[in-house]
């Protein structure tokens, strides 16, 4: 392999020492990794809350993090029934590309909103165990840490419901597209 052509290895510039760095540090180098942040205030037994992720013409490798302050259940789906023109009444998120000075953009795309009936296809469920679990210190936090590669040109949701009461949520995705 020609260190010339390769994303991962470089000549650092001080020490004239091969640098190797990982595939996913490479891609974030290379302006193709993203990162959609929301935090969902107070988020009640009967709303819940949902969150929509519509890939564009390309894969998307994901991952996310959940915090709640109470306890949710998470469930995530996909091949949801939802038209164009809902998805044009939802709160579009902003996706930042993580090579801050990059001007690559997503396909991929992602709104927060309240329910749609759409149900789709169950991949991931999570129960967070929020104030039953943790009564003295709050609340508690998932990370899901294993990518998902999610199929082009699909809608997926991430729905997050307390158990028994409200609860004040955050959500972080991270994915790449290829």
């Amino acid at each position: 392999m020609s260190l010339a052509v390769s994303t991962a290895h470089h000549i650092d510039k001080n020490s004239n020492g091969v640098v190797s760095i990982g595939e996913f540090h490479s891609l974030q180098h290379a302006g193709r990794v993203f990162n959609i942040s929301e935090f969902a205030s107070t988020v009640t037994l009967t709303s819940g809350v949902d969150f929509y992720f519509v890939t564009g013409a390309k894969y998307a490798h994901a991952d996310f993090e959940v915090d709640a302050n109470a306890d949710v259940v998470i469930s995530c789906r996909k091949n949801i029934s939802v038209t164009a023109t809902q998805l044009a009444a939802l709160t579009a998120l902003s996706s930042v590309n993580t090579e801050l000075y990059s001007t690559n953009v997503a396909s991929s795309v992602a709104y927060r909103s309240g329910t749609i009936t759409g149900s789709g296809t169950l991949f991931f469920t999570k129960y967070l165990p929020g104030v039953a679990g943790k009564k003295s210190q709050g609340g508690v936090g998932v990370a899901r840490q294993r990518e998902w590669i999610l199929d082009k040109d699909t809608k997926y949701m991430f729905r997050i419901k307390p158990v028994t009461t409200s609860a004040l949520c955050g959500v972080v995705f991270n994915f790449y597209e290829v």
